[in-house]
């Protein structure tokens, strides 16, 4: 499924061995539902310990993890108990809803690693697919959420105050899309500071002229 889909409710066994339904996870607020090939392995720990470490980001914007995998109810227990992981994990032996959702992989190898961000409503905000970037579930889903948390929060479709649209010129127009953090060495004045350095960037969709730009250096736009 893709992003702007709406997902069909469905039914599955979580770890403890209740049957849960994706509408009744969705009473609390979103869901991020993140499909993994097998429990226990090197890199589904690496994936889940990691949206284990965020569960406090992601519960102040009202959302919570749920991972999804082949493995039996039993399995599933066992990952949740050894790594303390404290979020539901469904058991999709048949990959019923792994198939629904088109993360099932072809061949005996489990689930594809792809993450679906689905809002209150079933709608999906977001997938996220990468079989080698185990973090990357995780801090996209959060940055779709923290987004999505902003415009709602705080009037944002009126677009941010300060930010110029770069093709029309239009002031308070523009509406964040997307935002990158990450780390990179700049210099100035023939000194070069700590590769540590946080740079930001920012995707923005202008309501005026609907053009997308990219901004970076965002501290001078408040985000």
């Amino acid at each position: 499924m893709k992003k702007g889909e709406t997902v069909p409710d469905f039914e599955a066994i979580n770890q403890e061995g209740a049957s849960v339904s994706l509408s009744s996870m969705l009473e609390n607020g979103p869901v991020v539902l993140f499909f993994y090939p097998k429990a226990m392995t090197p890199g589904c720990t690496v994936e889940s310990c990691h949206f284990r470490d965020l569960e406090s980001e992601f519960s102040a914007l009202g959302a919570q993890p749920v991972g999804i995998s082949m493995d039996q109810v039993e399995k599933q227990k066992e990952f949740d108990d050894k790594h303390q992981l404290g979020f539901p994990l469904l058991s999709d032996p048949d990959q019923t809803i792994a198939s629904i959702l088109g993360a099932k992989r072809k061949g005996p190898f489990g689930n594809k690693r792809i993450t679906y961000v689905i809002g209150a409503d079933r709608t999906i905000l977001e997938v996220i697919k990468s079989e080698t970037n185990m973090n990357v579930h995780a801090d996209t889903a959060l940055n779709v959420l923290d987004i999505k948390d902003r415009v709602r929060g705080t009037g944002v479709p009126n677009g941010i105050p300060k930010l110029k649209c770069p093709h029309c010129g239009e002031a308070g127009k523009c509406i964040q899309t997307h935002r990158a953090k990450f780390r990179q060495d700049t210099t100035r004045m023939g000194t070069i500071f700590s590769s540590k350095t946080w740079q930001e960037e920012m995707n923005v969709e202008c309501q005026a002229c609907g053009l997308s730009s990219t901004i970076k250096g965002s501290s001078h736009y408040g985000f």
